[in-house]
């Protein structure tokens, strides 16, 4: 997607708030314990009586997670309603994960209408720069008046401590520097500098960090000049310091000192979602691709070894190949660990990955080499005894009668354009598509319809086959 669509423009996380989502909590009550509440009534459950609540009924609050995550996606496509605004979601890709706990949380890349791209001059990152203002903040906000801004504020655990150097870290890096702008920096050349003045940029980010250390518990409500007054550091010293902290081109947020442990979200999602999020500005395209790969292929080593020993064990037995799989499937399925919530994930069909576009596999073997699809039986009874025509056409039987004004396209092209008219117009469940629009039609099968004749006249629309407005990978 990325090489074919360019750079996306935002990763977003969302996770789960189930315990603290009250109107999900009226939901399971009604179907635990065949009670009806009031939400105010919710909100007077004890966390031992919320999570009996869940660890019962782990069915409806899955389905409950995708259906907020579906309503989200019907507000950032492009409409008047749109979360943000012009900058409408044209693609996206998601992926579901499972935290220790057991409650789902999803990661998005998002490809938005009219984002800009970052490239390292001045003017691209200018307009990256105010693109973000727009749609990501890290303001401090009173509880009383947003309370879900506490989803936001971070707080040092076991899992977030590192020790490096006998000393203890956040491998987050919070308590976040502040700023008083939005700013994307750059690593600093080490090389451009003395030896003497390396030590002195050294001392000063020391001098920050122990600072920020001792602002964490209770961050004051003191200006970015006061900050730096008290570092007796001035403006160009700050962002040298921060420059020597980084590695790549990053983003660091507009931020006032009160907001140093405060992480970035947008103000609409939070407020629907009711849950912490994340989002950020896409800079570095591989580091984002690579997250996420990552988490699609993080191995379990204690399940590893357990499969490669049922393989040597299955090369020394006399069994099919099916069987084999079957082994390995069953010892897969049997040895992971699963929370419950997963669990319902795979039992309803649910993806765990998924995206706006289709991947079209073009099966260009030589025709006796081709797996086909026989016609429907009724379809098969209906054809005299001697016939041989008992193969549903596939996509390159209808490249080969498409008509002459289509004569230039080639079998790529055909494929990604067209495909067969079909009466769901829904691609999935984050369907992002306009009104009336049917971008996300897909072929499921290599069907194409019975009638393969495409009149010249109406190649939009061919008889069988209808032109995509977006086309499939």
């Amino acid at each position: 997607m990325i090489r074919q669509l360019g750079p996306p423009s935002i990763f977003l996380t969302l996770s789960s708030a189930e315990t603290r989502w009250l109107e999900l909590l009226v939901i399971l009550k009604k179907t635990v314990d065949s009670k009806i509440i009031t939400e105010s009534e919710a909100n007077e459950l004890t966390s031992h009586e919320r999570r009996r609540l869940l660890r019962s009924d782990p069915v409806t609050a899955a389905r409950y997670f995708r259906y907020k995550l579906k309503c989200i996606f019907k507000l950032l496509k492009k409409s008047k309603h749109c979360i943000f605004g012009k900058y409408y979601v044209k693609d996206f890709y998601i992926r579901t994960e499972f935290q220790f706990r057991g409650s789902p949380h999803v990661h998005i890349i998002l490809w938005l209408n009219d984002s800009p791209i970052f490239k390292e001059n001045e003017d691209s990152r200018k307009k990256c720069e105010e693109f973000i203002d727009e749609l990501i903040t890290c303001a401090k906000i009173d509880e009383s008046e947003f309370p879900n801004i506490a989803y936001q504020m971070h707080h040092h655990s076991r899992t977030c401590k590192r020790k490096k150097k006998g000393r203890s870290y956040c491998r987050f890096n919070i308590p976040w520097f502040p700023m008083d702008e939005t700013k994307i920096l750059d690593p600093l050349k080490i090389d451009e500098y003395e030896d003497s003045e390396i030590e002195e940029i050294k001392s000063n980010y020391e001098k920050v960090r122990i600072k920020l250390a001792e602002l964490y518990k209770d961050p004051p409500e003191m200006t970015f000049g006061e900050f730096l007054n008290d570092l007796t550091l001035n403006k160009d010293q700050y962002y040298t310091l921060i420059r020597y902290s980084i590695s790549k081109p990053t983003v660091f947020l507009k931020r006032n000192v009160n907001a140093i442990k405060i992480n970035a979200y947008n103000k609409h999602i939070l407020n629907l979602f009711g849950s912490n999020m994340d989002i950020q500005f896409i800079v570095d395209v591989y580091s984002c691709a690579q997250y996420v790969i990552n988490y699609m292929s993080k191995s379990r080593g204690e399940l590893s070894k357990t499969l490669q020993d049922i393989v040597k064990q299955l090369h020394k037995g006399n069994t099919t190949l099916r069987e084999k799989l079957h082994h390995l499937t069953n010892t897969f399925l049997n040895t992971s660990e699963f929370s419950a919530q997963e669990c319902v994930y795979y039992i309803l069909g649910y993806p765990i990955s998924e995206c706006s576009r289709e991947i079209v596999f073009i099966n260009t073997s030589l025709p006796d080499d081709r797996i086909r699809i026989f016609k429907p039986k009724k379809q098969l009874q209906e054809l005299p005894d001697d016939s041989e025509d008992v193969f549903t056409p596939g996509k390159i039987e209808a490249y080969e009668k498409r008509p002459k004004n289509l004569e230039n396209v080639c079998l790529a092209d055909f494929v990604a354009s067209y495909t067969k008219k079909t009466k769901n117009k829904e691609f999935s469940d984050y369907n992002v598509k306009n009104d009336n629009d049917d971008d996300y039609d897909y072929d499921d099968d290599d069907n194409v319809g019975n009638n393969l004749y495409f009149s010249d006249d109406d190649s939009e629309n061919c008889n069988g086959k209808r032109k995509r407005k977006k086309k499939s990978f």
